[in-house]
């Protein structure tokens, strides 16, 4: 390992810098891996570093590093002497040989002033090093002597390479301030200075692995440029410079005072990462690749129609990266309008994490739509792990997610509540939309009132105008679960409504594939009003209703509970040819099963109910069929 002499200064919260680069000359490509990609494999071999942190170096007190992982104590209190210590294993964990570069980078610099108003920058008080180990140093002393003798922390930072799977390196990275240091860094209480740094870890393949000619056809695989981060007092003025270009002409200091974001640029496009709560009054258009780091934080949209804007002829995307817990976007709309935190109207957008929750205006018309987020004219959305919030203001048609106009969406793992009226609104204004979500929950929720025996409102968890495909999904609504008058495909999930309960079909030919789901009108939640909601039409799975036609459903291995009726086939006033095909279900028998005149009922294979408390002039019609077979070969069909 080589040490370059440069000068650094501290890390207060140090976030882990991932930097994936791949060089690319004429027709050459050289592997490279990132710390946070433990599975980046290829054909020829597996290039894999990783890296964990220990404050002590027992056995089992080491863990993984990652974005935002604290190495040293958040806000210390900085004085001359005072020290913290960290030791980083660097291990090769797959198959071909690497060299890599360990280096700490700013990320974020606030001046602070001294009683007479005199600046104080901490990175030309503090000293940083990095040093090869085994041990855990046993005194202040001999941690800064050992770092001293390696390299004050910075440029080019710390050099190694690993042969071996399994082998790897340790070091100690060690901060502190010298006590030299006077009244010249002896800040005021109300200007303290600040500093952030990034730890990054960048890997290539190393000249080591031998072909027909011997092991030099790697030798020229280069690490990454250096980067260096640029500052920004506001996101708008971040997203502003990366827009057009102009990022690095800015200062690395942030002199309108603490910095809010940090923007630097790899192969993969720009990173911007939030240093703390940013309150944004305009919306940010996005005319560039993006991946937004909110690291803990909350951004905060206010007067304003749109937080975060992809505009119709973008062919760029939109990464926002958050957290399970704490972070994420909320947004409190302008004056008389709608509200959208996110629209996604061309390109691509990826949310990954984090809370996102849309305030919108009461004052709004009240057929607008009003989503949190919106994504349409065939560009893409993907939410992973994230929780989505509309609030319900009475006005417009609030939607935690509305997908429209050939506008394409996948959630995973997400959860989406909506007031009123709809969780997730899967619309075909032009063409069909699609949504494909895998367990995940969708919530729209209303109050009841016990006066009249009424609605307040009717809330659906989802609506489905165009083409949805459901995994293993929680979806519950206070009028039904899930309303359909488009393609759908359900394998797996619980669907649930108060009202016409879990699933209600309300198209004409619309088709259904439904297996392994459970289906129920289910009862109030507590302190909601109980008795006297259930009408004639009420039930757990309900298809066809007035003036709808040719609607059919093919059930298999699902379990349905109605309180009043099991399910309904309906078709009065001349709505005909609505069908339901079932096979190895369970049917609440002590409810009803209606199949009106001109519509069926078709009972497959190994059933677990019998059709004699059956109400209706329909026919219900005895089958040998299996109907798992259809529901697979639609799902193979994507139909």
């Amino acid at each position: 390992m080589s040490f370059p002499k440069h000068r650094r200064s501290v890390l207060l919260l140090c976030l882990v810098a991932v930097c994936l680069w791949c060089a690319v000359g004429g027709t050459i490509a050289w592997f490279t891996d990132e710390v946070t990609s433990p599975t980046n494999r290829v054909s020829s071999g597996k290039l894999d570093v990783e890296m964990s942190y220990s404050k002590t170096m027992e056995a089992d007190s080491w863990q993984p590093v990652g974005e935002a992982t604290a190495l040293f104590t958040p806000d210390a209190r900085w004085e001359p002497g005072h020290t913290e210590v960290v030791y980083l294993r660097i291990e090769n964990a797959g198959s071909l040989a690497l060299k890599y570069r360990l280096s700490v980078l700013p990320a974020a610099i606030t001046p602070g002033a001294t009683a007479q108003d005199a600046p104080v920058d901490l990175s030309e008080h503090l000293r940083f090093g990095i040093v090869q180990c085994s041990a855990p140093f046993e005194s202040r002393t001999a941690a800064r002597q050992a770092a001293e003798a390696a390299f004050p922390l910075g440029g080019e930072g710390a050099y190694g390479q690993l042969t071996e799977q399994g082998e790897s390196s340790t070091v100690a990275l060690v901060v502190w301030m010298p006590e030299t240091v006077g009244n010249e860094a002896n800040c005021r209480p109300d200007k303290p200075a600040r500093i952030t740094l990034g730890v990054a870890l960048d890997a290539t393949q190393l000249s080591f692995e031998s072909d027909a000619f011997g092991p030099g056809y790697d030798q020229g695989a280069p690490l990454p440029e250096m980067q260096q981060a640029v500052y920004f007092p506001s996101l708008t003025a971040a997203f502003a410079a990366v827009n057009d270009g102009s990022a690095f002409e800015s200062s690395l200091r942030c002199d309108a005072g603490e910095a809010v974001a940090s923007v630097t640029r790899d192969a993969s496009g720009w990173q911007l990462s939030l240093m703390g709560p940013a309150t944004e009054t305009a919306a940010l258009p996005v005319e560039a690749a993006i991946t937004l780091r909110l690291n803990g934080h909350t951004v905060s949209f206010t007067e304003t129609e749109t937080g975060f804007l992809l505009p119709a002829d973008a062919s760029v995307s939109l990464t926002l990266l958050g957290s399970t817990a704490g972070s994420g976007v909320r947004m409190t709309g302008a004056e008389g309008k709608s509200t959208t935190l996110l629209k996604v109207l061309g390109g691509s957008c990826s949310v990954v994490g984090g809370s996102y929750t849309a305030i919108a205006d009461d004052t709004g018309s009240q057929n607008s739509p009003n989503p949190c987020m919106l994504v349409s004219g065939n560009a893409s959305l993907t939410l992973t792990d994230a929780e989505v919030t509309i609030a319900d203001t009475g006005k417009g048609t609030p939607n935690a997610v509305l997908v429209q106009a050939g506008g394409k969406a996948e959630l995973l793992r997400t959860v989406l509540t909506a007031s009123a009226p709809y969780g997730l609104d899967v619309n075909a204004l032009q063409n069909r939309g699609s949504t494909v979500a895998s367990a995940s929950e969708f919530r729209a929720l209303s109050n009841y009132t016990a006066k009249n025996n009424t609605y307040a409102s009717h809330s659906r968890g989802v609506l489905n105008s165009g083409a949805l495909t459901l995994y293993d999904c929680s979806v519950l609504g206070t009028h039904a679960g899930l309303v359909s008058n488009g393609s759908l495909r359900i394998d797996g999930g619980c669907y649930e409504g108060y009202g016409h309960g879990g699933i209600y079909f309300s198209g004409t030919n619309t088709r259904a594939y439904v297996r392994n789901a459970t289906i129920r009108q289910c009862a109030m939640p507590d302190g909601y009003y109980d008795d006297g909601i259930a009408g004639c039409n009420d039930a757990g799975f309900y298809i066809g209703s007035s003036g709808q036609n040719g609607n059919h459903a093919y059930l298999d291995s699902c379990t349905i509970y109605g309180r009043l009726q099991s399910f309904v086939v309906r078709g009065s006033s001349g709505e005909k040819d609505n069908r339901v095909f079932i096979s190895h279900s369970t049917i609440n028998t002590a409810a009803r099963i209606r199949v009106d005149a001109g519509n069926t009922l078709v009972i497959g294979t190994g059933n677990n109910f019998t059709a004699g408390n059956t109400r209706g002039y329909g026919s219900v019609e005895a089958s040998q069929a299996d109907y798992s077979t259809v529901i697979e070969e639609a799902f193979a069909a994507g139909q």
